[in-house]
Parts: C-alpha cells; sequence; structure tokens
C-alpha cells in the first residue's frame, strides 16, 4: 500500500451563535491512499459506500456510474451508462443496497440544459464483483422545472419507499421527491441557497445531510455552510444558521459528529468539531505540481467497524480550478485514514 500525506491545518469558529471569526494554525499531515486515478479529463462527482464496502463512483464527465472495491482491486468496473444524459451528479442509499441517483445535461462549458433533470434508482442488491450485469436501474422520474440536481438525502423512509430532499444548485432552491408516488415540489428556497448574482457561477446549494432535526447545506459560489431546523415533512422551522468558509462542497459526519467537508475550488478538506466549535483543518492542494487533493468533490466514511475511520473522497482533477490556473489531472478516489486526527484544546475565550 503506498501511503501518502495530507498536510492539514486548522481554523476555530464557535457554535453557538455561528459566525465567521478565524485563527489557522498549522497540524500535522494525515496519510492517504490514491484508490484510483480516472484519465485526464474526468470528474468524479460524488460517491456512495456499500455495507459490503465497495464504493459506488458518479461521474459528472460522463453518463457512467463506477464500482471500486478499494480492499480487492483499484480498477473501477463499469456498472452502468445512463441515456438522456451528460453527467451524474447526487447519490443517496434509500433501503439496504438501493440507490438514488440523479443525472443532468451538464457541461463546464455551458452549464445545465433546462429540462434535462432526472432521477434514477439503482438497484444493487444482486451485485456483487463478478455479476455487474445484474444491477438494476428504472427512471424514477423527470424533473423538467429543475436546472442542475445535485446533493441528496434521506428525509424519511418506509419499508420500500420514502421522500428523498435533492438540492438544485443552479436554481438555489431544494426539490423533495416521494419515490413512490413520484411527486415532487420545491421545500426550500433560502437566501442562503442562492448563488451569488453572475458574473458568480450558478452553483448555490449543494451537499446536503439531515441530523438530529437540522438540515446541514453547502453553498458553493456563496462560500457557506449553514444549517436549518425542519420538520418530519422537510419546512423550516427556524432561522438559518451559518458559518462563512471558502469553497464547501460535500460534507461527511464522522462518527464523533465532527463534520468533513470537502472544498472542490479550495483544494482541502475541512473538519469541523462538533459541539460549541468547528475546527476546520485543512487539506491544502499544491500550488507547483500536481496534488491528490486537486478539486476534492465529495466525501464518505467507511461503514464498518475496520473502516469507519477511513474518509473517502473523490476529486475532479482540478477541472473546477486548475493546478496554477492551467493543470490538470484525472480525477481521483482517496482512502484518508483520519484515526490520527485530534482536535487540540484550544483558548474559546478568544473566540
Amino acid at each position: 500500500m503506498n501511503l501518502n500525506l495530507l498536510f492539514l491545518g486548522y481554523f476555530i469558529t464557535q457554535i453557538p451563535p455561528l459566525t465567521a471569526r478565524s485563527t489557522h494554525i498549522p497540524y500535522p499531515p494525515l496519510p492517504y491512499q490514491v484508490l484510483h486515478e480516472f484519465s485526464d479529463p474526468t470528474w468524479v462527482e460524488n460517491l456512495a459506500v456499500r455495507t459490503n464496502g465497495q464504493l459506488l463512483l458518479n461521474i459528472l464527465t460522463a453518463p457512467e456510474m463506477y464500482l471500486l472495491d478499494p480492499v480487492v482491486s483499484g480498477v473501477p468496473d463499469l456498472i452502468f451508462t445512463f441515456p438522456e444524459a451528460l453527467g451524474l451528479g447526487g447519490i443517496v442509499e434509500l433501503q439496504t443496497d438501493i440507490f438514488y441517483v440523479n443525472t443532468g445535461n451538464f457541461t463546464l462549458q455551458t452549464g445545465s440544459v433546462n429540462g434535462s433533470a432526472i432521477v434514477w434508482r439503482v438497484d444493487m442488491r444482486q451485485v456483487g464483483r463478478g455479476d455487474l450485469n445484474k444491477v438494476v436501474v428504472e427512471k424514477v422520474v423527470e424533473m423538467p422545472e429543475a436546472l442542475t440536481l445535485n446533493g441528496m438525502d434521506v428525509l424519511s423512509r418506509t419499508e420500500s419507499g420514502g421522500i428523498l430532499l435533492i438540492a438544485d444548485s443552479g436554481l438555489g432552491v431544494l426539490w423533495k421527491l416521494d419515490v413512490t408516488t413520484k411527486e415532487y415540489s420545491t421545500i426550500l428556497a433560502l437566501p442562503e441557497m442562492k448563488s451569488p448574482p453572475p458574473p458568480s457561477l450558478q452553483n448555490g446549494l449543494d451537499g446536503i445531510r439531515v441530523r438530529d432535526g437540522f438540515l446541514y447545506f453547502t453553498n458553493n459560489e456563496g462560500d457557506t455552510f449553514s444549517r436549518v431546523l425542519i420538520d418530519t415533512q422537510g419546512h423550516a422551522v427556524g432561522p438559518t444558521q451559518s458559518i462563512a468558509f471558502p469553497f464547501g462542497d460535500d460534507f461527511a459526519f464522522d462518527s464523533k459528529g465532527n463534520i468533513w467537508v470537502t472544498s472542490d475550488q479550495g483544494d482541502r478538506v475541512i473538519v469541523l468539531e462538533a459541539g460549541r466549535a468547528y475546527v476546520n483543518a485543512t487539506v491544502e492542494g499544491s500550488s507547483t505540481q500536481l496534488t491528490a487533493v486537486a478539486g476534492v468533490t465529495a466525501c464518505k466514511f467507511g461503514r464498518s467497524v475496520a473502516t469507519m475511520h477511513l474518509l473517502y473522497a473523490s476529486t475532479n482533477g482540478g477541472l473546477s480550478n486548475p493546478i496554477n490556473g492551467t493543470l490538470t489531472e484525472g480525477g481521483q478516489v482517496l482512502a484518508i485514514d483520519t484515526s490520527s486526527f485530534k482536535f487540540e484544546e484550544m483558548d474559546r475565550t478568544r473566540m
């Protein structure tokens, strides 16, 4: 196993209230492994971890989903090529090994095509490494009113269905979808979800997670990470609380409730401490050479006791923000060992 080191630093902001005051402090490096690097240009937009430890990888620069086993092989297998789409966005597991994926016609040159958003059901229950042809993919619903579907999470589950929340980065709104009835509607359109006005790229609401009654969400171009209390139907029932920091994309909670946030334009991973303070441990991209953290787009923790310390992350190879303004590499899948990371005791009185 070839291990590299991610060099860290962290910033501190206090909660509550959620404010934007911060202090940078150097942090020792964390080891990581490059599980796979795709050809250049390839944008790996999102990923999911199956119960058996295998990874599902969504490609934005092609309408493709791959299966990668981080233990058996570093070579991913093509699971499915989605019709009526140029690329894949978010992915979420609703029942065990039943995933939902959104697709659309998006390019870096032209953005999203109106009316191209679709949500799909991907049944992986019969799929092992040697029987990829057993995947069952079904179109759930077309969403022509949406623009750029992105992050997804579960609002509620039933035995065979449930309600999904889906971020729309282009419109800056949150959609609610009943996968059984196929009914969908806009459930939230908060100012904090909107993208800044042009010339900023229209890419607002991005990563979303529902946890302990709150909807946590990032705004990519707005450079914010926020949360809002919601009811069981997904409606906001409190004010939006925000932490201002640059370039938040996707994020994942660890077993202690800390939040690890990816920064595709900032080439780093940010750690936000659970409880009274959010601490930002950054993984900085190199300014002089190609780096394995060029454009970190998404992250998920391992699901077993043996892998819960591993943060799997995807990258776009710098396509959204080329290194030195010109250099890119193939999108990668990383396994970051977070077991040695610890928050240092800080003087909270200065926050």
